[in-house]
């Protein structure tokens, strides 16, 4: 009799289980975060000395022009160092180069004394003559370097393009242009008349 109510009971106990409504599945749901970087390029301008002194008797500058640039970017990239001066015909390639020697001219920007184009053409040709070059004057290009971290480069000069170029890792680099101080044999004379004598150097990472 005893065994016949625990049969009953443990019966019931099954049957009042089976009536129990089964838990629901776990519901999920997910997002995926996405954020998109762009490729980066920004060249700004970086310091140096851009203002000097011409001495009047010699045509040396006081000190050399050591204008510099960075370029910070996250793809690789290639620069281009160029620069330019003004004739009365207007604005011509200031970097020549002469044997294995680069040069940077610069032109007289007082109105009235304005370089002439043939002028220009003297002073940046094999054989240049201070009674045909007044008002322009050509400096030596001393060095260009390119440093990244610990590391530095030199730019390759195209004579073709009149202009330097390098190939540049992703990162953080400054290049500086470094002039001499003396004038370049016959381009500069007391025919070169007084005022501001100027050339603008650039870098961008678009070729000529």
């Amino acid at each position: 009799m005893k065994n016949q109510k625990l049969a009953k009971l443990a019966l019931a106990s099954v049957l009042a289980l089976g009536m129990i409504p089964a838990a629901d599945a776990a519901e999920t749901a997910s997002q995926t975060l996405n954020a998109v970087l762009a490729a980066h390029i920004n060249v700004t301008a970086y310091g140096g000395i851009v203002d000097a002194v011409i001495d009047p008797m010699t045509g040396a500058l006081d000190q050399a022009f050591t204008p510099a640039f960075r370029i910070q970017n996250n793809v690789p990239a290639t620069i281009y160092i160029q620069a330019t001066t003004t004739t009365e015909a207007g604005s011509v390639t200031a970097f020549f180069t002469d044997g294995t020697t680069q040069y940077v001219a610069l032109s007289n920007t007082t109105a009235g004394q304005i370089p002439t184009a043939a002028a220009y053409t003297s002073c940046t040709g094999a054989t240049p003559d201070p009674t045909t070059n007044p008002n322009i004057i050509a400096y030596p290009i001393a060095s260009i370097v390119l440093v990244r971290a610990s590391s530095s480069t030199t730019p390759t000069y195209d004579a073709t393009k009149s202009q330097y170029y390098a190939d540049v890792k992703n990162g953080n680099t400054v290049a500086t242009t470094t002039t001499g101080q003396a004038a370049r044999l016959e381009t500069y004379s007391f025919d070169d008349t007084p005022g501001t004598y100027q050339a603008v150097v650039t870098m961008t990472t678009t070729s000529l």
